[in-house]
C-alpha cells in the first residue's frame, strides 16, 4: 500500500511500540480523544487571524500524527501548516485537512471496534472475488458492500479492486470513487446497488 494514501501505517506505528498493539490501540484512541475538536480549534484561530497559534497547534498534530504513523494527517498538517507560514491567511488546504483529520478519527474508531484489523491491515478476504457481470451491471463483492455501510476507511488499492470487481462502467466507477473520497459512503452505496 502506498504509504501517501493510507491513513494509518499500522506497521510504523507497532514498530514505534515494539508491537505492543494494546498499546498501540490506547495511543490512536488517546490521540482522536485529544484532537477531535482541532477543526473547530483551527477554524476559529484562522478567523481570528491567530495565524501563530493555529501554525502551533498543526506543528503539534504533524509531530504526534508523525510519530504514531498517521501518515496522511501527517503529510496534511505539513502542507497547511507551510501554507501558513508562507503567508497569514486562511490556507486553501485547510478543507483538505479537516477531512483528512475526519476520516482519521473515524478509522481510529473504526480499530477500536476491530482491532484485529491491525493483525491483517491490507489482506482481502476470498470473498472479494465476486465476479463482475454483464457490461456495465453491478455486482459489488459483500466486502465492498459491508465496508460502505460500516463507513469504513477502504485503501486506495483495494478500493480499484472491488470496483474493478463490480462494475466494467468507468464513469460509474469515478462516480462511486469521488463519493467515497468525499466521505459520502450512502450514496457510494445507492451508486453501487443500482
Amino acid at each position: 500500500m502506498d504509504s501517501a494514501t493510507e491513513i494509518i501505517d499500522l506497521e510504523f506505528g507497532l514498530s514505534q511500540l515494539n508491537g505492543n498493539k494494546t498499546l498501540f490501540l490506547r495511543l490512536l484512541q488517546k490521540f482522536a480523544d485529544e484532537y477531535q475538536h482541532s477543526e473547530d480549534k483551527l477554524n476559529t484561530m484562522l478567523q481570528n487571524g491567530q495565524w501563530q497559534e493555529a501554525k502551533n497547534h498543526l506543528h503539534t498534530i504533524k509531530g504526534v500524527a508523525g510519530n504514531l504513523g498517521i501518515t496522511r494527517l501527517h503529510q496534511a498538517c505539513k502542507q497547511t501548516e507551510t501554507e501558513l507560514k508562507a503567508q497569514s491567511a486562511i490556507p486553501s488546504t485547510f478543507p483538505s485537512f479537516c477531512l483528512t483529520l475526519s476520516a482519521t478519527l473515524s478509522y481510529v474508531t473504526q480499530l477500536q471496534q476491530t482491532p484485529s484489523l491491525i493483525d491483517s491491515p491490507t489482506k482481502a478476504t476470498s470473498s472479494t472475488n465476486a465476479p463482475a457481470t454483464q457490461e456495465g451491471k453491478i455486482a459489488a463483492p459483500e466486502t465492498f458492500i459491508q465496508a460502505l455501510e460500516q463507513n469504513e476507511f477502504i485503501a486506495q488499492d483495494q478500493l480499484d479492486e472491488w470496483l474493478n470487481e463490480t462494475t466494467s462502467d468507468l464513469a460509474l466507477q469515478q462516480t462511486v470513487k469521488d463519493a467515497i473520497d468525499e466521505l459520502d459512503y450512502d450514496t457510494a452505496l445507492t451508486l453501487i446497488r443500482g
